[in-house]
């Protein structure tokens, strides 16, 4: 198959992933709630670039450790990728 033909038949392919939303990158966030007051709290961040994960992770669970020093507690299922890939 000749470059030209594979760049014509892989172009619609990309085309419709990035249309999809595949090129999107997930939010990163913790949702902590007061178990006194009701009050919800959400440290979140959101990468621009997948370099970027680590760096807004560990952000993301400073706020959250700062909110649980207060008294919060997280959200079941509220989690950071970091924490994803350390189960």
């Amino acid at each position: 198959m000749s470059p030209t033909r594979r760049l014509l038949l892989l172009l619609p392919l990309f085309l419709a992933c990035y249309a999809s939303g595949c090129a999107a990158t997930p939010n990163l966030s913790v949702q902590l709630v007061h178990p006194k007051t009701n009050v919800v709290q959400n440290c979140t961040a959101r990468e621009s670039t997948a370099k970027d994960i680590p760096l807004l992770s560990s952000a993301v669970e400073a706020c959250a450790r700062q909110l649980e020093a207060r008294g919060f507690i997280r959200v079941e299922g509220s989690h950071t990728p970091s924490e994803e890939s350390n189960r």
